[in-house]
Parts: structure tokens; C-alpha cells; sequence
């Protein structure tokens, strides 16, 4: 199976939809960050699914999705646009798990648990989700220690996936990063990173996933995680757009799983 995959395409600053890379591809995925408003997403998903020839997407919601908006009620709300397409092609995961030709899609936003903490305060200052994301419990800003406890509740789910008797390929798509490793040495000491990445390296060399897929951070990575190059060994990736200011290419990167 060879995916086509990218992320934080911001349609919602203008970003011109291109198709290079998606030639020869049999899924497509989408790591988070596409567009704000639930219709215009909508509209979005739909030009992707014609122009991927209708042929499957797994796509995740990011942080953007929900901006100006409430957590975690608007996921409904992109749901419901997304139904309005009737494409049933096109997969809107939740901590919720596809199968297509033997190879498992596990699809979740991920979110972070700031560093373990340490990072809370700086992330709650800082970090525009926490400005302008209602909680729909409070109706209030959202805050991080309502995210940790999702993060938490995410982490028992991959864990309880993994522990099931699957015996293909995984692929794990998830907005937020798994490991620090994606985040780019210009911003090593920053105090904000654990709002974009976690520790998740122990885990992964435990589940054991095929491939890694993520968003976010607007750098490309590729790197494996894995104790020795004879052993199992996950592959992640990120292949964001980013804004149009930073110039990255907007093209499709592919994988063989």
C-alpha cells in the first residue's frame, strides 16, 4: 500500500491545493490543521476526494479545527459537514481504528501532556488554544490540564489497541507529535514545546506501529524509533504545508507500508 500524506495546510489562509505526489498513491492522509470552519473543511474534503479519484482518506483534526470554537463538541460539527458530503471514502477518525487491505489506520488528535507538566504554565500563557478554544464543560477558555487528562485518556486507548490481536501492518496518524525528536533544534530551549510533542518514545518501541504520521510543528521529519536497526522499527513522518510565509513545499510525500 503506498500513502499519500500531509498536514497543516491551512486552507483557511489561502494555501493553493496541489495534487503532486498523490499519483500511483492508494490512501491519503491528512495529519490535522486543514481548515478552521467546519463547512469550508468540509467543502475542502470533498476537492481532496475528487481529486484523489475518490480512493480512500484518513484525515485527523488538529488544534485549528476547533479555533474560535468548543472542545471537544465541534468534532461533532465536522462530522456532520463531513456526512452532508455523503463520501463515504473519505475517514474522520477519533481514537477510532480503519482497516483497508490489511494494513490498520489508528486516528486520533493525540494532544500532549506538556512535558509531563513541567510545561503546563508556560503552554496555558503562551499557546493561542488556550485563548481562543472553549472548554464544553466550563464554556470557559480551555485550559491545559483539561487536555493532559484527554491526552491521558488517548494514551490508554493506543495502548489498548496495541494490546489487541492484530497481526498487519499499523499506521498511526495523529496531529500532535509523538516524540520530541521532531521538534527542530532552533527551538531546543524553548518552553512551549511540550504543547507540540511528547515523550512517547518508550511507548512506541513497545506498540511497535509500522508507521508514525503527525502534524503540528511546520518542519518535515523522518526518523525512525526503534532500539536496533535488526528489530522492529517505526518510521515518522510529517510532511507539513505550514503557512505560506515559511515556504515549504505544498506537495504530497508517499509511504510504503
Amino acid at each position: 500500500m503506498r500513502i499519500a500524506y500531509a498536514s497543516d495546510l491551512h486552507m483557511e489562509f489561502g494555501t493553493r491545493f496541489a495534487t503532486e505526489g498523490l499519483a500511483g498513491a492508494d490512501v491519503m492522509v491528512l495529519a490535522g490543521d486543514v481548515e478552521t470552519d467546519a463547512t469550508e473543511w468540509a467543502t475542502f474534503m470533498g476537492r481532496a476526494s475528487e481529486a484523489f479519484g475518490h480512493k480512500p482518506i484518513i484525515v485527523v483534526l488538529g488544534n485549528h479545527e476547533y479555533y474560535n470554537g468548543i472542545f471537544p463538541d465541534d468534532l461533532d460539527r465536522y462530522r456532520q459537514a463531513l456526512a452532508g458530503l455523503n463520501r463515504p471514502n473519505i475517514h474522520l477518525l477519533e481514537r477510532e481504528a480503519v482497516i483497508m487491505d490489511g494494513v490498520r489506520f489508528l486516528g486520533t488528535t493525540l494532544w500532549t501532556d506538556f512535558a509531563q507538566g513541567t510545561q503546563e504554565l508556560s503552554c496555558q500563557m503562551v499557546m493561542a488554544d488556550f485563548a481562543v478554544i472553549r472548554d464544553g464543560d466550563t464554556m470557559r477558555r480551555l485550559h491545559t490540564q483539561r487536555i493532559a487528562q484527554v491526552h491521558k485518556e488517548i494514551i490508554a486507548w493506543l495502548d489498548t489497541c496495541f494490546r489487541d490481536d492484530w497481526n498487519g501492518p499499523t499506521v498511526v496518524v495523529t496531529h500532535h507529535a509523538p516524540s520530541f525528536r521532531s521538534n527542530h533544534p532552533r527551538f531546543a530551549k524553548s518552553t512551549i514545546t511540550g504543547g507540540f510533542c511528547s515523550d512517547l518514545d518508550s511507548r512506541i518501541e513497545d506498540w511497535k506501529p509500522n508507521v508514525w504520521i503527525h502534524g503540528h510543528l511546520h518542519d518535515p521529519v523522518d526518523y525512525l524509533i526503534g532500539k536496533t536497526p535488526c528489530g522492529a522499527q517505526t518510521r515518522v513522518l510529517c510532511n507539513p504545508w505550514g503557512y505560506l510565509y515559511e515556504g515549504n513545499d505544498k506537495i504530497f510525500n508517499t509511504v510504503d507500508v
